[in-house]
């Protein structure tokens, strides 16, 4: 049961996602769960044909993101727990004239656990200022599929690159606590023009897709996804062999998402499960 925290009165919204997914015979059940509005949980189903025992989850955040905001998202799997986590609509960064928000995600990966993380895009309006920090756990034989859109502005109203910082940071752990891989960004449009040739151009929307584990089969899944991306992107095995990532440029959110979407589904279909 997913425990649902009543609204407070505070100025800046406080978020939270806590949960504890574990395998019970040949179903993942969940043993922890904690929403606190404005994030907000389904209830879990058991939807997926091939896969009856894995549980399927949406999370969905209420109103958008305001300065002040903070959210702190949890997920934690037991060993042999298989999940998906999506979302049910794009993740608003709204305009912040002062101030900022920051979001914290923490997904850990019990042994042979398998976690697909698949939210919809996240999207900074003009004069947005947004820090995203996500760290990664991964016990050995634990796979993760975590997909990440990111859109500059509501690219149907002529608002790309409007917004004043955006800020990422992705770091990858064992179960030992030794950091495998790192990835930070910071784009401040103001300060550089992220629209030049060579950079994003006229493809503003970025998508990337993360296969981790130390059970992948990381050169061959990078020469297949390189050739998945043709021209449009490219592939790179991560340091320390913990798994492949994909990275593609486009210009609308829902088509570089469909892409990264059925990249993953190709590589899964002809290699071991993701």
């Amino acid at each position: 049961m997913i425990t649902i925290a009543p609204p407070t009165a505070r100025r800046h919204a406080e978020g939270q996602i806590d949960l504890l997914l574990a395998h019970d015979g040949e179903t993942t059940r969940l043993h922890r769960g904690l929403a606190v509005p404005p994030l907000q949980l389904s209830r879990i189903r058991y939807d997926d044909p091939d896969h009856p025992g894995r549980a399927n989850l949406t999370m969905l955040h209420l109103g958008g993101i305001l300065a002040g905001d903070h959210n702190h998202i949890q997920v934690e799997l037991g060993a042999g727990a298989e999940a998906t986590i999506s979302g049910a609509a794009a993740t608003q960064v709204y305009a912040m004239p002062a101030g900022a928000a920051t979001q914290e995600i923490r997904l850990r990966l019990g042994v042979g656990s398998r976690l697909r993380w698949l939210p919809e895009p996240l999207i900074l309006f003009a004069d947005a200022c947004f820090r995203q920090e996500l760290r990664v756990d991964l016990a050995p034989e634990a796979r993760l599929v975590l997909l990440d859109v990111v859109v500059p502005g509501r690219l149907a109203r002529g608002e790309v690159f409007q917004f004043t910082r955006f800020e990422s940071l992705l770091e990858i752990y064992d179960q030992a606590g030794t950091c495998l891989a790192a990835e930070r960004a910071r784009i401040e449009p103001r300060h550089a023009d992220p629209s030049i040739t060579g950079v994003f151009g006229t493809t503003p929307v970025l998508g990337s897709l993360y296969l981790l584990g130390d059970s992948l089969h990381a050169e061959t899944l990078c020469v297949r996804a390189a050739q998945l991306c043709g021209g449009d992107g490219g592939a790179t095995v991560l340091p320390n062999n913990c798994g492949v990532l994909i990275r593609t440029l486009g210009t609308s959110a829902s088509a570089v998402r469909r892409q990264m979407i059925t990249f993953w589904r190709t590589l899964t279909s002809e290699y071991d499960p993701l």
